[in-house]
């Protein structure tokens, strides 16, 4: 009976401790490279839905927090590219998105024009070192499948802060 009386307390005892893992996940988002922000984001807000959502269960919101923790952990471990607009000086450009893992981000406009990386220290968009543009242009062909991997430089903070 005392076991059967405390089956009430489960949820009110875990809700909270859930919610905390949700606030954490948005903080680690927004204190990262900010790549697909806006999906990210709408996780996050997807998960606030299913705790104010009484149908879904608490084993099911639990569930997918643990997914969406998941998710974060899968970019570290990833190479990534895609299309963006961003906004450089003024006008919109599309350039190609490249994330390797969480040691670096850059972009690269397919004319080559427009290259940069993310200065965490900034934080904010950086002209890389122009050594780099190449590799950079080698770098996004990879998740493509258009070339192999190959070892590349790339221009990433180091934890001292130098380049």
């Amino acid at each position: 009976r005392r076991q059967l009386v405390r089956v009430d307390e489960i949820p009110a005892e875990t809700t909270p401790m859930l919610r905390d893992r949700i606030a954490d996940l948005e903080a680690f988002v927004r204190a990262d490279l900010p790549f697909r922000t806006t999906d990210r984001m709408e996780r996050i807000d997807n998960l606030r839905a299913a705790m104010e959502n009484a149908q879904v269960p608490i084993v099911e919101q639990y569930r997918l927090i643990i997914e969406a923790y998941k998710a974060e952990m899968e970019y570290g471990r990833t190479i990534d590219t895609w299309p963006e607009e961003i906004d450089i000086e003024g006008k919109p450009v599309m350039v190609d998105m490249f994330l390797y893992g969480r040691v670096a981000l850059v972009y690269m406009s397919p004319d080559r024009r427009y290259a940069a990386r993310w200065d965490r220290d900034q934080p904010a968009w950086g002209p890389p070192a122009r050594k780099f543009k190449e590799d950079i242009a080698t770098a996004i062909k990879v998740p493509k499948g258009t070339t192999t991997p190959s070892r590349l430089h790339a221009p990433a903070t180091r934890h001292d802060g130098e380049r």
